[in-house]
């Protein structure tokens, strides 16, 4: 049973980062930093690195989470929110680091990735996910828990998409050092 819903949550990883990452290059396709088409071996990368990855690391603390803080009350899923937050950063480090990887950029490369834009994705991501996470460690059964969180995860995902193709080993500024650049206009 816990194969089958590790193997659910990497492909529905797959496909949401896949998809996320479609939509991060449409979105930016044409714009003075990026391409003007669609990078299909881009895209099959970050599907791939949320095959091997991301799903399976989601499912893994999903499974842990529910082993240490049993029960769906208001308080377990609290607690299981808090946990969660703790663990982001590494599963974010997880999923940049093997994308770097995957990517061809060796353990330099993954390891510079990883310590400039892990936590700015971080700070980006707890913004968001607490309140979404809440909701599912209340009402979704365990076994589908990454599965069900693939549709969020898929705007997020254009979102991780963004900051995992730029930065370092790309050139183009990562998506929180470009936001803050705006906002340190408009206010100056």
């Amino acid at each position: 049973m816990a194969a089958v819903g590790t193997a659910r949550s990497a492909v529905a990883a797959a496909v949401s980062m896949g998809i996320g990452d479609l939509a991060c290059q449409q979105l930016l396709v044409g714009s003075s930093s990026h391409a003007d088409s669609l990078d299909a071996r881009r895209a099959a990368i970050f599907s791939v690195t949320g095959l091997i990855c991301s799903g399976p690391a989601g499912h893994a603390v999903f499974t842990l989470l529910e082993t240490l803080v049993p029960g769906s009350s208001a308080g377990a899923a609290l607690r299981k929110v808090l946990l969660d937050t703790v663990i982001a950063p590494a599963r974010i480090a997880m999923t940049f680091g093997t994308h770097q990887l995957l990517s061809g950029n060796g353990i330099d490369g993954a390891a510079a990735k990883v310590r400039e834009d892990t936590l700015p994705t971080f700070a980006a991501g707890v913004c968001i996910f607490p309140w979404i996470i809440f909701g599912v460690y209340r009402k979704v059964p365990l076994g589908w828990r990454a599965t069900v969180m693939a549709p969020v995860g898929a705007l997020w995902n254009i979102y991780l998409s963004w900051a995992a193709h730029s930065g370092a080993n790309t050139g183009h500024a990562p998506p929180h050092h470009q936001i803050q650049r705006r906002l340190t206009e408009r206010t100056s």
